[in-house]
């Protein structure tokens, strides 16, 4: 169906795009989505991470407070972000791309159109677009970088 004469190639797949490779960016209709705090912006990107994987509040806590996730402080604001980042969704209409129950919480990964996503689905084009880096603002994620490595260079011909 066409609408307003739009045709279908211009209608973008999702709302929400995210750019894995380089530095972490989430855009919302094409506009860079503002989070009120670095830490809401580092826990979606772990959720993007973990591909729709359930994460509980402590391993959340204990990858954006690093030493201190123990710390009970650390927990309630690893509860705090949480809060912090589904209120920012909220603003967007898009608070069903976090799923939560009081134990864990996830990303719905069919929201988001994700260059990370695409290149593990085989998409040669996403996958030459990784230059070897992967969420670079994100020490945590550098586990990645060999994985698609290895994955690109298996795509250019079953190098390993």
């Amino acid at each position: 169906m066409i609408i307003c004469g739009t045709p279908p190639a211009f209608v973008p797949r999702r709302r929400v795009r995210v750019q894995t490779f380089g530095f972490f960016e989430v855009f919302v209709d094409s506009v860079p989505l503002k989070f009120t705090r670095t830490k809401c912006k580092e826990c979606l990107a772990y959720l993007i991470d973990r591909r729709g994987a359930r994460v509980t509040y402590a391993e959340l806590g204990a990858i954006l407070w690093e030493d201190s996730a123990s710390n009970p402080a650390a927990q309630n604001n690893t509860q705090k972000i949480v809060s912090d980042l589904v209120k920012t969704l909220k603003e967007v209409n898009l608070e069903e791309l976090i799923i939560k129950s009081r134990q864990d919480i996830a990303v719905n990964p069919l929201m988001v159109d994700c260059d990370y996503y695409a290149a593990l689905e085989g998409d040669t084009a996403q996958l030459n677009a990784f230059m070897g880096e992967y969420m670079s603002n994100y020490s945590w994620a550098e586990f990645m970088v060999g994985e698609l490595i290895k994955l690109k260079e298996e795509s250019k011909g079953g190098k390993s």
